[in-house]
């Protein structure tokens, strides 16, 4: 389409809008009616299920792990006492609070002190029984017995209580997370927090929740904590600032019917789709709010100028919609083809925000010309003082000034810029991509305070699952199989981040133990099949209900799971160990492989990488090949490509000097900026453009958008730059550096198309 093809295109479309006003704004309406519907269907999900897709190979991995084990996931409890945890009052609080456990929605079973199967000989005879009896007057000699037990019992320290056994653990057991229904952390978190509150005035004690549904729950609860209380403060910014640039009811009531109705539209058809609302789609309505403020700030500032100039407002209205509709177009269609880039990404949510996010925009162009369009005409408008009569396309004294000033300093500037440029490359080049799911939240979280609690006093808060698999039924009892995964289990133990390591052989050598008397020196695995079976035996006929060893070795008695704790969480030295670990596990000869929740997160970071490197970079070239294709210039969709690429890389060099990992935050970070960043390159080469189309040279055409085009940009940078800045006091570590590397990189993306831009265009002559 040739550009005067493309500008009847908009004089109808515009004409149509402001002939019609009515009409067109009862058809923006019905969109947004149409589509709000949808709206009821949409939900919140913050399982581990959201990040990947249904056939991923990580995934079905982990269900093969729930359907022969059962869930990997525990409520931690802890119990601090420093009178210690082997007196009387705290042995009988471990006990009722074990009790209380064993009902609280989806907790399978409960393992602490009080219940723990404690194997022991009395004379010839095996005995297993709670640690803490339940049928016995409990004293302080019993209790003192017990302690001495309990710390010198191979399984028991790190793992139920402390070395100096003035802290407990209580370990509640879910339920199988099953795909169609999931796991109800809420539930399970809220309902442990209401037990913590009534037992925690119990004598000297302490009590804290840790454990991954308490990581998953407060993922949830960062995200309505920092939307409570942030997202008012945006809008306040925002209202304050629209107030302040255009002085008028309108300038702040129009953006926010444009932004309130893209932003319901867009939430609505998430719903249709059936994205559901987590940590990273939960970002969408930032980066719409954005979005359309941009472009309502074009449109009226444009109209703002245009009735300063001495135009009346329908001429006024018909200039700005008619001047913006092609800049803002272009800007809406690369934006989404941006978003969209994202929408094949492996990390899931990050995919449905990019087919949200640009949608979104899509639907917010719409609102902005069906609804905004027609309110600049149908809302009464108050007279307002002309400034300078004149041409509405003239530019003005400053304009030309800096104009000539960019042309004057056009080496210093582009000096300036390839040197931070390059800096800025060298230190992408040592980016890191890592994530800890802990480091999320403030050190002073309750979360992190009883994460870090448990590994000071007791062990590892992080469950990672082994899985060792014999080949055959009944070949997990086999004596040279056991023999060979506990030679495993014992160098896994051995490693400095592993505070505990637990399987069916502890259990086997505990039993073969007390068979012989007690004996120290027959701790270890039954010699024969028939010893192993006979023994796996009694001691499961030894066990009370509800505390069989389903979840130690398969049904099918074929493979066998070892839960290691870690106190280690960033996923770069997990992933390293676990390769470690699976290694060694080949070199003895076992089928062993790494599984669990936890691992599965960690194991995110390959997918990050990729989503981030590709979506990134088809993005920008995208973008570009389409304003080369709109402008019919190599040269201009050149420079599309330079101005946005040089904002970003700017960003990820801070990245890298703060010390900031590439995570799924970071990734976000970008994502949002390509997509709003590009809106300075559109409208400045737009009417860079059309201005050079007319003869005019380029310093000229410069000045020309630096008098209309670029005090707009200016004021879209200044309140989106408040706005994401007030997330540098969210709650959640991701939001922070999501708010503060947005507003960072959005000055730079001003700077970069009020300086850099105009710098290499500047000597550009001829056509």
């Amino acid at each position: 389409m040739s550009p005067s093809e493309r500008r009847a295109l908009s004089e109808r479309f515009v004409s149509w809008v402001l002939d019609r006003p009515w009409r067109a704004l009862c058809l923006g309406l019905a969109i947004v009616a149409l589509l709000l519907p949808g709206g009821a269907r949409l939900e919140t999900d913050f399982s581990y299920r959201i990040w990947f897709n249904d056939d991923d190979p990580l995934l079905l991995e982990f269900d093969s792990f729930e359907r022969r084990f059962g869930n990997d996931e525990a409520v931690l409890v802890i119990v601090h006492s420093p009178s210690g945890v082997f007196d009387v009052d705290s042995a009988e609080l471990l006990m009722e609070l074990t009790d209380r456990l064993w009902r609280v929605p989806e907790v399978l079973r409960v393992e602490s002190l009080s219940n723990f199967n404690w194997v022991h000989a009395d004379h010839d005879e095996l005995v297993v029984e709670p640690l803490i009896p339940d049928d016995m007057e409990l004293t302080q000699g019993l209790l003192d017995e017990r302690r001495a037990v309990a710390l010198a019992h191979e399984t028991i320290p790190g793992n139920l209580v402390s070395a100096d056994a003035r802290t407990a653990l209580l370990v509640a057991k879910l339920r199988p997370a099953l795909k169609e229904s999931g796991t109800a952390y809420e539930t399970v978190v809220t309902a442990t927090r209401d037990l913590i509150v009534e037992f925690e005035g119990r004598g000297d004690h302490t009590l804290m929740q840790a454990g991954s549904p308490a990581i998953s729950h407060s993922f949830k609860e960062a995200m309505e904590v920092d939307i409570l209380r942030l997202l008012p403060l945006t809008i306040g910014l925002t209202v304050l600032f629209l107030l302040l640039f255009f002085r008028s009811a309108p300038g702040v009531l129009l953006p926010f019917a444009v932004i309130t109705l893209s932003i319901t539209a867009t939430m609505a058809a998430a719903g249709w789709l059936g994205i559901s609302i987590n940590n990273i789609t939960s970002a969408v309505p930032q980066i719409l709010l954005a979005i359309a403020v941009a472009d309502s700030v074009h449109i009226l500032a444009t109209h703002h100028r245009a009735r300063g100039r001495g135009a009346g407002n329908s001429e006024a209205a018909h200039h700005a919609l008619l001047k913006n509709f092609q800049p803002t177009l272009l800007t809406s269609v690369s934006t989404a083809i941006g978003f969209f880039s994202f929408s094949t990404a492996d990390v899931v949510p990050i995919g449905q925000m990019g087919t949200m996010a640009g949608l979104g925009t899509l639907i917010a162009w719409l609102i902005t010309y069906l609804v905004l369009g027609p309110l600049l005409v149908l809302v009464p408008a108050r007279n307002r003082k002309i400034s300078r009569a004149g041409d509405l396309q003239t530019a003005s004294a400053r304009g030309l000034r800096n104009a000539a000033l960019i042309g004057r300093r056009r080496r210093s500037i582009l000096s300036a810029f390839c040197l931070v440029t390059a800096l800025a490359f060298t230190l992408v080049t040592q980016t890191e991509v890592n994530s800890d799911p802990l480091g999320y939240f403030p050190d002073d979280s309750p979360l992190n305070i009883a994460s870090s609690f448990l590994e000071k006093h007791v062990g590892g808060s992080i469950a990672i699952e082994i899985v060792v698999d014999s080949g055959e039924p009944e070949g997990a009892l086999a004596p040279a199989f056991l023999r060979r995964a506990d030679e495993l289990q014992a160098w896994v133990a051995a490693k400095p981040y592993v505070t505990s390591a637990l399987s069916l052989i502890d259990i086997l050598k505990a039993t073969n133990r007390s068979l012989h008397g007690d004996d120290p020196t027959a701790y270890a695995i039954p010699a024969t099949r028939e010893g192993v079976a006979q023994q796996y035996l009694l001691y499961t006929l030894s066990l009370p209900q509800g505390m069989d060893l389903n979840d130690r070795v398969s049904v099918r008695n074929d493979a066998l799971r070892i839960t290691t704790m870690w106190n280690i969480h960033d996923s770069r030295s997990v992933l390293r160990e676990i390769e470690t670990i699976e290694k060694e596990a080949e070199a003895i000869g076992l089928d062993a492989h790494i599984t669990g929740k936890n691992q599965l997160y960690q194991r995110m970071n390959p997918y990050v990488v990729r989503a981030f490197v590709a979506s990134i970079c088809s993005a920008v070239l995208l973008m570009s090949v389409l304003l080369i294709g709109v402008y019919r210039s190599l040269y201009l969709g050149g420079m599309a490509m330079i101005s946005n690429a040089v904002p970003l890389l700017i960003g990820a060099g801070l990245l890298v000097a703060i010390g900031r990992p590439l995570d799924i935050g970071t990734v976000v970070v970008f994502s949002t900026c390509l997509g709003i960043a590009v809106d300075y390159t559109i409208h400045f080469l737009t009417n860079f453009n059309r201005v050079r189309n007319t003869g005019r040279e380029p310093e000229e055409a410069i000045a020309e958008v630096f008098t209309h085009t670029l005090p707009p940009l200016v004021v879209t940078t200044v309140i989106l730059v408040s706005g994401f800045g007030v997330f540098a006091a969210a709650s959640f570590i991701p939001n922070r550096y999501f708010g503060t590397m947005v507003a960072f990189i959005l000055l730079v993306a001003l700077a970069t198309n009020a300086t850099l831009v105009p710098a290499i265009l500047s000597r550009r002559r001829g056509k």
